[in-house]
């Protein structure tokens, strides 16, 4: 009673002081008190800030009762399943969006992102994301290096919850939403202590907001180590049945670790073998994985898990039935959905040293399949590929490309040097097109494929040159004292010709030049004696390269 007298008249003092002097300062403080106070009768501690019961979102509301669904199949649209929403945000995220709004009057999605987390900058109002980029809360008080906070969804199920906690105890910092201009500053962090009992924190769970409880369960002794290393000495040992606090914990060798004190002795021990009870415990977490459309393939990442092994990636359908389970030592994996819809994804960390429980860890959300040009990857089927040239004539010859999986028809684009860009040509049921045409040209190939009455067209294919062969090459002889001069006419599209000699019974090259030469001179001959020349012409384009036919044999004899 003396306590609440001295600081009503304190309280009362501070007002008048602000009046008299006219600070805008002092009236900003006391009136974020009486706010923050408002907000805590809001949002009572240890309620669940979710809308069971009602099938309307209530971002104002709140029930007794935690989700049922939580953990299941439940997006991020307004009101979905039985979380609160706010500003398209559920669960923790969704609640600091609502707390930062009705602290500043702004929009958080708004606000600059700062990587330095300092109790000098930050502000009543600050969205602090943690546990790499997994969590959420939002600062109400500021004292020192100690924050009051709010956040739900602490432990799950959307729990809320008003407390205190070192920022030397915040893991995985990721960020802070800090709105411009935003001077309010709380320093009074158990302000919460004179409200009704539903949203008072007991004094023993203050002093504990940096620790954690645990027992030990297993069947000997736990042994204390001077270091987070099963070779580090051993320093103590906590009996089995006995509980210990824990003030700070490191994954290390695969095994979770925890800073532990024991009678006198203090020091650090596998957490293996003990048993979660209490306080500020909050599980390694996956990140909240990002998504590349990959054209009609969704390449899903997240964020190394200290201590994990392995991760587990399952599927599911927008009716919850699961429809893949991969395990990968990787930290990203490439899906791709049978047809169009929304799909949930859920990948799970593990550790094959550790108990799973303590270093399993989640991250859940959808991804897109279908015409979502906004929110999600379009639903197309893979580019053809394999794309080559055969049978060639010298007026034709085939364009063929692998089949795709639930093609129904196939489009053909060839380049346009006067427009400079690709246009279609044609279009087939097959996977292969005759194209009656002896010039070179450019071309790429799409596949199409149906849902319903709506068409899906894939990415182009990479590109190819088509030409036909060159035609056969007419060419003459004239034989002189020790050579024979040769000469022929140029064919088109030729990118060179080649020169045969028949030696020994066989025609053997002996001469490639390119296509502006026209003649040559096989000199070196002896003299009154018959050779036998043939040429063709060839066609070089990219990796590719076309013969034509052999000319006739002309056989002519030496001066």
């Amino acid at each position: 009673m003396l306590k609440k007298t001295a600081s009503l008249i304190l309280c009362v003092m501070m007002l008048v002081s602000c009046f008299t002097m006219a600070s805008p300062s002092c009236l900003a403080a006391a009136e974020s008190v009486s706010d923050l106070q408002s907000l805590a009768l809001k949002f009572p501690h240890g309620k669940y800030w979710n809308h069971i019961g009602s099938k309307e979102n209530n971002p104002d509301g709140y029930t007794s009762t935690p989700c049922t669904k939580h953990s299941s199949r439940c997006d991020y649209q307004e009101g979905a399943c039985e979380c609160n929403s706010f500003l398209n945000a559920i669960q923790c995220r969704g609640y600091a969006f609502k707390l930062a709004n009705e602290i500043t009057g702004s929009d958080p999605r708004q606000w600059s992102k700062s990587y330095r987390l300092s109790s000098s900058s930050l502000r009543v109002g600050d969205i602090i994301r943690y546990l790499n980029d997994g969590h959420s809360i939002v600062v109400v008080g500021i004292k020192g290096n100690t924050i009051a906070f709010t956040g739900a969804n602490w432990g799950g199920n959307c729990l809320i919850k008003w407390g205190t906690m070192s920022l030397s105890s915040i893991r995985g910092f990721s960020y802070v939403l800090h709105q411009k201009g935003n001077n309010r500053k709380n320093s009074d962090l158990y302000f919460y202590n004179d409200l009704p009992e539903e949203v008072t924190i007991k004094a023993e769970e203050k002093e504990a907001q940096s620790l954690e409880k645990w027992k030990m369960v297993g069947d000997a002794s736990l042994n204390i180590r001077k270091s987070p290393s099963v070779k580090s000495k051993v320093v103590g040992s906590i009996p089995v049945g006995k509980t210990f606090f824990v003030s700070d914990k490191k994954l290390k060798g695969g095994y979770l670790w925890g800073k532990v004190k024991y009678g006198s002795k203090e020091g650090w021990a596998a957490l293996n073998y003990s048993e979660y009870i209490s306080g500020a415990y909050e599980k390694p977490v996956v990140a909240p994985f990002s998504e590349v459309c990959e054209g009609s393939k969704v390449k899903v990442s997240w964020s190394k898990v200290d201590g994990a092994s392995k991760y587990i990636l399952c599927l599911y359908d927008n009716e919850g039935n699961r429809i893949l389970k991969k395990s990968t030592k990787k930290t990203s994996y490439t899906l791709k959905p049978s047809k169009a819809g929304v799909y949930y994804v859920k990948v799970t960390a593990k550790s094959s040293k550790a108990s799973s429980w303590k270093i399993t860890s989640e991250s859940e959300g959808f991804i897109f399949a279908g015409a979502h040009k906004e929110t999600g990857c379009s639903f197309a089927p893979d580019a053809p590929s394999k794309l080559k040239i055969s049978d060639r004539s010298e007026a034709s010859y085939t364009l063929s490309w692998s089949k795709v999986k639930n093609a129904e028809s196939y489009v053909i684009y060839k380049y346009s040097s006067e427009n400079k860009a690709y246009e279609v040509f044609k279009t087939t049921n097959k996977n292969k097109i005759e194209i009656s045409e002896s010039s070179i040209s450019r071309f790429k190939v799409s596949a199409i494929t149906l849902e319903g009455e709506t068409a899906h067209e894939s990415a182009l294919s990479k590109e190819i040159y088509g030409f036909a062969k060159p035609s056969a090459v007419t060419f003459s002889a004239t034989p002189k004292k020790q050579r024979v001069n040769l000469s022929w006419e140029k064919t088109d599209n030729a990118s060179g010709y080649i020169i045969y000699q028949k030696t020994n019974g066989k025609f053997e090259e002996i001469y490639r030049c390119s296509s502006s030469k026209s003649s040559f001179s096989v000199k070196n001959l002896k003299s009154g004696k018959k050779y036998s020349f043939k040429i063709r012409a060839f066609t070089k384009k990219g990796s590719q390269t076309a013969y034509g036919d052999f000319s006739g044999i002309l056989s002519v004899k030496t001066k």
